[in-house]
């Protein structure tokens, strides 16, 4: 898919790159050929200052939680100064297709594999004056990362993203993961980043059971946290003891592309 591209690949004889081909959102195990992650890197996630301030984290918590999988962030994505600006902007937005509906234009309720029917283009604002409220309480997005610069405790990132609307704890762990491909903040130790999968217990924990690297059925609470560590840790490095610097720069390898190709073969063994 890299070589060739997405067009090419459509057509391939091979099954499971044909179907990611034609759905790279949803199926790519290449975070940079996901259509609306391309147009995020190239607008909200452009300029890693900018997301270090209290509406740039407003940006990246709508497009991962609100807007990612919708026509609306593949064609149109912009970024959002103010509560203002998309107050306007969305009333006056006019140029949705035919007989489809507005609000599902902006927001698909199904971006991740689990239907959501209550998300909305409200949770906009609702997420606006959260953020109000945080910085009247000096819990805002830029007092906060001046501690976690400190601590670089993503534990604590990842709770504080949850208090967001739309973040729950998949999107959660898929804003980090963002976060640190934006240059914002840098890429978590192996042992932190297998914490926060085995807490999600989602796509990437189904992944190392589909390739029976963990046994099927829920891990236990006692050594949960540690079987998945030492399964995804044997897997990153059996992947970098075969692929040279240049192949995994190539492909983009690191564990946070690690962590969403197994989502995405959980989702693809049907085929």
């Amino acid at each position: 898919m890299i070589s060739q591209g997405l067009p090419a690949s459509r057509n391939s004889s091979n099954i499971l790159l044909s179907a990611a081909a034609h759905r790279p959102d949803f199926y790519s195990p290449f975070r940079q050929l996901a259509p609306t992650l391309v147009r995020a890197l190239t607008t909200i996630y452009s300029d890693s200052s900018r997301l270090k301030t209290n509406i740039g984290l407003l940006n990246a918590v709508c497009f991962r939680g609100l807007f990612y999988g919708s026509q609306w962030a593949q064609l149109n994505l912009r970024w959002i100064d103010s509560l203002e600006d998309w107050t306007t902007y969305f009333s006056s937005f006019s140029r949705i297709p035919h007989g489809a509906n507005k609000e599902r234009y902006f927001i698909s309720v199904n971006p991740y594999g689990t239907p959501n029917s209550r998300r909305s283009t409200q949770w906009v604002a609702d997420n606006f004056r959260l953020m109000e409220d945080l910085e009247a309480e000096d819990e805002d997005w830029t007092s906060f990362l001046s501690t976690f610069e400190e601590s670089q405790n993503y534990q604590d990132l990842f709770l504080y993203l949850k208090r967001f609307k739309g973040i729950g704890q998949l999107t959660a762990l898929l804003l980090i993961g963002d976060l640190v491909a934006a240059g914002v903040i840098p890429e978590p130790g192996i042992q932190d980043w297998c914490q926060l999968i085995s807490s999600v217990s989602k796509g990437a924990v189904a992944g190392l059971k589909k390739l029976s690297l963990l046994p099927p059925g829920p891990l236990s609470t006692s050594d949960g946290n540690k079987r998945v560590y030492e399964t995804f840790s044997g897997l990153h490095s059996a992947i970098t003891g075969q692929w040279d610097a240049a192949k995994q720069t190539q492909v983009g390898y690191n564990i946070i592309m690690l962590e969403h190709a197994l989502c995405k073969y959980s989702r693809m063994v049907k085929y």
